[in-house]
């Protein structure tokens, strides 16, 4: 009824991730059309869960009734689709055209299908979200809005080396106080 749609024309754009840009331009990507729709359907207190488990793809689950939920069943959609609503066997098929041949053994399929729908916590989504960002900021070498989202992402306890010294570069760069490195002691010592 809002009319949000995926942004098939400009998939990489900045303002598909941001959530405010999305609400304005009625346009998203899987995950954040998926964050907008979760958001509004939880206000009038439907249950449902983001899929973020897929490789480059979030579906939302909302349950059938509780009882189904507890038997494993729940029809998903594909948001950035039209909507487009899938029982299991639907996401199962959603996944083999997505993965290929990677997982043609429909054992193996269905194993990893199970890993992909399992939900997450919403720390991770947001991570999601923000890899998503450092990626589109490092295609364009914005230097200073991949400091930002490092600096949220390492604040979020991704405490990678690389991301630490990604994060320290990008501070010289931009001739800012670099952040102390920390070592797995001093972490310790801290807690």
């Amino acid at each position: 009824e809002f009319g949000l749609v995926g942004n098939a024309t400009d998939y990489y754009r900045v303002e598909n991730s941001l959530l405010h840009a999305v609400l304005q331009s009625r346009r998203g990507i899987p995950i954040s059309l998926c964050i907008v729709w979760a958001a509004v359907a939880r206000r009038c207190g439907l249950a449902c869960h983001l899929l973020a488990g897929f490789p480059q793809h979030v579906l939302i689950r909302v349950p059938v009734q509780q009882e189904a939920e507890a038997m494993g069943h729940a029809e998903s959609a594909d948001l950035y689709d039209s909507g487009q609503l899938m029982d299991w066997s639907d996401v199962l098929q959603f996944a083999a055209r997505l993965l290929g041949p990677m997982l043609a053994d429909p054992e193996r399929l269905d194993e990893a299908v199970r890993g992909f729908v399992q939900i997450l916590p919403p720390v991770n989504v947001y991570m999601r979200l923000l890899r998503n960002l450092l990626n589109i900021y490092q295609k364009h070498q914005d230097h200073a809005c991949m400091l930002g989202v490092v600096s949220q992402m390492r604040s979020l306890g991704d405490a990678s080396d690389g991301l630490e010294r990604l994060e320290r570069a990008l501070a010289l760069e931009l001739g800012r106080e670099p952040p102390q490195l920390e070592s797995v002691d001093e972490m310790e010592s801290e807690q």
